[in-house]
């Protein structure tokens, strides 16, 4: 699992690019909506991941979106979801960054292995 942190106006397209390199070739990447972007795509199958992510309105089919394969994202949402159960995390009681990273790192840590 890799947590990474970043500023709340922050498009989650950009942070993408920060993990692809942790992602192994041949596996796939099941994303959202706001990951859709021709730049990670491409990124993506140029490192041999395969994308499955649901088109914009305003992009053309390409194939790469596979129905039953993205149903499989309700694991990260669920994750999330167990995230704000804890208060700290769901109130943001830390300002200081770091703090807030450990208090994910360490629920995510206690997520894993309950």
């Amino acid at each position: 699992m890799i947590l990474l942190l970043t500023e709340g106006q922050f498009r989650d397209c950009k942070a993408a690019f920060a993990l692809l390199e942790h992602l192994p070739s041949g596996s796939t990447l099941i994303a959202d909506t706001t990951y859709d972007s021709h730049r990670l795509r491409h990124a993506l199958r140029a490192r041999k991941v395969r994308p499955c992510l649901p088109l914009r309105k305003s992009q053309w089919d390409d194939g790469s979106f596979h129905p039953r394969l993205y149903r499989q994202r309700n694991v990260i949402d669920r994750f999330f979801g167990q995230l704000k159960d804890f208060r700290r995390i769901a109130m943001r009681h830390d300002r200081c960054p770091i703090s807030f990273f450990n208090a994910i790192t360490i629920a995510a840590i206690v997520i894993a292995f309950s």
